[in-house]
């Protein structure tokens, strides 16, 4: 929703509001962590701290054009550590039944930064005339379908409680 209604916003500080605007919603989820039920949950869930990566990553972006190597020591680290979050068992996250505040902000940070250095090292290694894998038209189709499908989703998930709750079933 934050994003949809930047979009429609003339600002040219995009990135500077949805830093402010998703760094206080996580921090007042951290703050009010205890007083906080329903949607406030959602929208004030430390995975927002992901979000402000991927604005840093696209700030980044725009405006450095690091070499290859750089591409790559950001990339290989973060597909290290990765690998080394799935081996130690720390992919299971989410079979804990209520992790507690301070383990949910360490899991995005931890997660949220191996995939921040992973994405960064791969749009950096396209931006650079990346190999011939970076341009396969199949994974351009599903990177960009993926995209797609993320936009849209909660979009298709509420038209289809509506028409369920209106309907009764499919």
């Amino acid at each position: 929703l934050v994003f949809m209604l930047l979009i429609l916003t003339r600002t040219r500080k995009k990135a500077a509001v949805l830093v402010i605007l998703l760094g206080g919603l996580t921090l007042s989820g951290w703050l009010l962590r205890d007083n906080l039920s329903g949607l406030w949950v959602f929208y004030t869930d430390p995975l927002l701290l992901e979000f402000l990566l991927g604005v840093a990553i696209a700030v980044a972006f725009e405006r450095w054009n690091p070499r290859r190597p750089v591409a790559l020591c950001l990339l290989l680290p973060g597909m290290v550590l990765g690998l080394l979050f799935v081996i130690s068992g720390y992919g299971d996250f989410q079979a804990t039944p209520a992790p507690s505040a301070p383990l949910k902000y360490f899991h995005a940070l931890c997660w949220g930064g191996a995939a921040a250095l992973i994405v960064s090292g791969c749009v950096f290694l396209e931006k650079n005339k990346a190999p011939a894998f970076f341009h396969h038209r199949i994974l351009l189709f599903l990177g960009n379908a993926s995209y797609s499908i993320y936009l849209f989703h909660l979009i298709v998930f509420g038209w289809i409680a509506a028409l369920y709750l209106r309907v009764g079933f499919f």
